[in-house]
């Protein structure tokens, strides 16, 4: 259910419905180490900076901290009571944070591994996380219209940012900051992408731009090319498009042969969850799959 590549580029960290944490030497694609310490689906991972541990989060409740080179568990965060859906990394490596179906963030200090205390304000269960690139900021999404955003020095509320849709379509599904911090991109539940101008920490946020391109839940969004670029990706449609954010011109689409649940954190590589495909954006070709196996997606360039 989620991928991570490491700092590094040289580990992949997937986890799902098999209870574990698994870790892919990139190189190889051969699994290097197979992390359990879960009793149910793992819904999130998330690595240090420094690529020395990692976090996962299911749906048992659990946050557990692991060593990455050696694959042991590390310590075990307390305080969920409902299953953890995503779990993030700051930036800087001071902080972790969780979120889940029991409508809390916890924050969490690395290294200590100690309580920071709990965001509150969410009316319903937290489905995205992201922090800002100088992890004074996290934005929140989930079962409710609009994005959370906290300043963490004073954890308090900043900004409550309306989605577009207010029904259920406009759910929060993903979320990502621009590499330089001045703006947000929200995945929809429904297919649009939200793009938020953030300004100073002072600003009020406005919606920038809303793009209806997909057909299903926006599972992934990310930043590629300086934030430039935008790859998002849906579970219903099979479609991963790159959108240029100057113009929304040039637009990218690979067909998937499965439904894509999540886009890795790179510009050349994409998975899905069912055929565990690495996938070259540029060539929209399937370079491997871990069971073996080669799906040829489909590729097609488009103009607004």
């Amino acid at each position: 259910t989620c991928v991570r590549f490491s700092p590094d580029g040289r580990t992949l960290a997937t986890c799902g419905q098999d209870q574990t944490v698994r870790l892919w030497d990139v190189a190889s694609w051969q699994e290097r180490a197979c992390l359990r310490g879960h009793e149910m689906t793992v819904c999130s991972v998330d690595w240090s900076p420094d690529g020395r541990w990692l976090v996962s989060g299911g749906r048992d409740h659990r946050v557990l901290v692991w060593e990455a080179a050696s694959g042991t568990l590390a310590h075990r965060l307390e305080g969920h009571t409902d299953v953890v859906r995503c779990v993030a990394w700051s930036p800087d490596g001071k902080r972790l944070a969780s979120g889940g179906s029991d409508r809390e963030v916890r924050l969490w200090e690395s290294g200590s591994w100690q309580s920071l205390g709990t965001l509150v304000g969410q009316p319903k269960g937290v489905l995205a996380m992201a922090f800002s690139p100088n992890s004074r900021r996290l934005a929140v999404g989930g079962y409710f219209s609009y994005v959370l955003l906290f300043h963490l020095e004073a954890r308090v509320e900043a900004s409550r940012i309306a989605a577009s849709r207010s029904d259920s379509a406009g759910h929060v599904w993903s979320l990502a900051f621009s590499p330089d911090g001045q703006s947000l991109v929200a995945g929809l539940g429904q297919g649009n992408i939200d793009l938020f101008e953030l300004g100073s920490e002072t600003e009020e946020p406005a919606i920038l731009r809303t793009v209806a391109e997909h057909a299903g839940t926006l599972r992934a969004v990310i930043y590629l090319d300086g934030g430039r670029k935008l790859l998002a990706a849906s579970e219903e449609d099979q479609v991963i498009k790159l959108h240029d954010l100057d113009h929304l011109r040039g637009r990218r689409e690979v067909s998937l042969p499965d439904a894509c649940l999540l886009v890795l954190d790179g510009c050349h590589l994409a998975l899905t969850a069912n055929s565990r495909g690495a996938c070259d954006l540029e060539r929209g070709a399937v370079q491997r799959t871990a069971d073996g196996q080669v799906r040829q997606p489909s590729v097609a360039a488009q103009s607004s």
